[in-house]
């Protein structure tokens, strides 16, 4: 059974929960103070992108998701798995994260010099879901993060703690888009693993 705590009770669009929801417990981010949110997941309403990036680094919250009426159910789902088995992020980031997926495009590259290609390939296809001018513009700005995170700030984080990078098919830095629906999530995967949220 899962079970939301939401001030004066969650919104009518929250009932009844899908039955297939994993075991879990959320909490709506105004009752932290008094829950706790370590055990849960937590539910921003409104927050602001500072605010969430506040709250998730908190030590006592694991995992937030923004609430939005047209897709709640689904981010519960994704989180409360995700809490369970942190191991699925790694395996199917995008289909987890939107509650599903009817189409991924991945592209592998080794070196900074790389960025030019793989992002217009990524940004072709975005042209391609006729996305709009602002959605692909956040996709450039996120793509341009995840990039440098993988191919200078993880191998940076990972000298200085003396760890070597996995080899194989699994040393190739990878850019995934899934899109499921009318969304899409943009994920990357390096052979680090080392870079953390100050």
């Amino acid at each position: 059974m899962t079970l939301i705590e939401w001030p004066n009770g969650p919104p009518d669009s929250l009932e009844p929960l899908p039955a297939d929801l994993p075991r879990g417990h959320a909490v709506h981010h105004s009752l932290w103070p008094v829950k706790g949110a370590a055990d849960r997941v937590c539910i921003g309403e409104g927050l602001s992108a500072a605010e969430v990036v506040r709250r998730i680094a908190a030590p006592d919250c694991k995992s937030l998701i923004q609430y939005n009426e047209d897709w709640f159910h689904a981010d519960l789902r994704g989180s409360l798995e995700l809490r369970r088995d942190p191991g699925l992020y790694f395996e199917r980031a995008g289909a987890l994260l939107l509650g599903g997926e009817e189409q991924s495009w991945t592209w592998g590259f080794l070196r900074h010099d790389e960025k030019h290609l793989v992002k217009e390939r990524l940004l072709a296809v975005a042209a391609g879901l006729e996305a709009t001018e602002a959605a692909r513009e956040s996709l450039s700005l996120i793509f341009e993060e995840l990039f440098m995170n993988a191919v200078i700030d993880a191998p940076r984080e990972a000298k200085k703690r003396g760890l070597e990078p996995r080899s194989g098919a699994a040393s190739t830095m990878t850019m995934t888009l899934t899109r499921f629906g009318h969304r899409v999530c943009l994920s990357c995967r390096d052979p680090y693993g080392t870079l953390k949220i100050p």
